[in-house]
C-alpha cells in the first residue's frame, strides 16, 4: 500500500541508447519509500530486477562497474561532497552484462550501474522491460518501482 508497482519500460527505436549515456547511478529509491529506518524493513539485501519482454534485434544489457555503494560513499567522505558516482567510471573497468527475453535479471542496485548501449537501432526496434525494486519487509519481500 502507499508504492507504486514495478512497471514497464517500453522505448521504440528513437529512445534505444546507441552510445553511452543513460543515468549511471545506484538503486536508492527505498531511502524515499522507507525513510524511517526503524520499522522492520532489511536494508542490507535490497533487490533490483529487470525481465526483457522485448529487445532490439541487436539486443540490450547492463553496464556495471566494480563499485558499491558502501565503498562509494566512504571514496565520496573522504575526497568530499563534489565527486559523483559517474566521475568513477572513467578509472574503472566497465562490464556488459547482455539481457535475454524472458530471463530475468537480479542484482542488489548497490553496484554502479546504466542502462547499456546498443551498436546500431533499426527502425522497428523495440526495448520493453519489466523494472522493479523490493526490500525484505517484517519476513516477506515488497515489491515496487
Amino acid at each position: 500500500d502507499g508504492m507504486g508497482w514495478p512497471g514497464f519500460h517500453v522505448w521504440l527505436a528513437a529512445a534505444i541508447f546507441v552510445r553511452p549515456q543513460a543515468s549511471v547511478h545506484f538503486d536508492l529509491q527505498y531511502e524515499r519509500t522507507w525513510p524511517d529506518r526503524g520499522d522492520g524493513v532489511d536494508y542490507t539485501r535490497p533487490l533490483s530486477f529487470t525481465l526483457p519482454i522485448r529487445l532490439p534485434r541487436r539486443g540490450g544489457g547492463l553496464n556495471v562497474w566494480d563499485l558499491d555503494f558502501a565503498r562509494f560513499r566512504a571514496f565520496s567522505d573522504k575526497v568530499g561532497p563534489g565527486v559523483r558516482a559517474s566521475d568513477l567510471t572513467m578509472v574503472l573497468d566497465r562490464l556488459r552484462h547482455p539481457y535475454t527475453t524472458g530471463a530475468l535479471a537480479m542484482h542488489s542496485g548497490h553496484l554502479l550501474h546504466q542502462i547499456a548501449e546498443i551498436a546500431e537501432v533499426d527502425p522497428d526496434d523495440q526495448r520493453i522491460t519489466l523494472q522493479g525494486h523490493g526490500l525484505f519487509h517484517h519476513g516477506t519481500w515488497k515489491l515496487y518501482w
